[in-house]
């Protein structure tokens, strides 16, 4: 299961080798992973576009777009992005793609159908919709905020010593 660290290096890989690239095409391979948001609406707020900066909140992984808007990643159980140079090398299990006008192209994998791929108007809105919590990376996450997250929650904890 890809982990905040796992979806922390996704972030840099997309910041790397799609930012400020020209999204010449979007394929969808199943248009399950995209949930109720229709295949021709997803393709045609990107395409054309250009991936302008990435952020990450705990396991998911946002790009906002030149036109306005943000792609939304999820990586469920077995997700991954990864950038390929040509499309003979598109891995297994890509159920999204985006090809750039010049340069490769950037796919989603996700063998199991658990993650999702999205859109949206505004990141804040996603982090409130989604009942987001802070941040674990956030430097405004420290010691006082830990304790002010967890003041009034009265739950066992459990300590594995082995």
């Amino acid at each position: 299961m890809p982990e905040l660290p796992d979806v922390e290096g996704f972030k840099r890989a997309l910041t790397k080798n799609a930012l400020h690239k020209t999204i010449d095409r979007v394929v969808v391979s199943d248009a399950r992973i995209l949930g109720k948001l229709s295949v021709r609406a997803f393709a045609s707020r990107l395409q054309g576009a250009e991936l302008i900066a990435a952020r990450r909140h705990g396991k998911h992984l946002l790009a906002h777009v030149d036109r306005g808007g943000w792609l939304t990643l999820h990586f469920g159980m077995t997700g991954a992005l990864e950038f390929v140079r040509t499309l003979d090398s598109e891995p297994p299990f890509t159920r999204v793609r985006f090809d750039f006008a010049k340069d490769g192209c950037l796919a989603y994998t996700n063998k199991r159908m658990i993650g999702r791929v999205g859109w949206i108007e505004d990141a804040a809105d996603f982090d409130t919709a989604e009942k987001l919590g802070p941040d674990a990376l956030d430097r405004r996450f420290d010691l006082d905020a830990f304790k002010s997250a967890l003041s009034g929650i009265k739950r066992d904890v459990i300590i594995n010593r082995s």
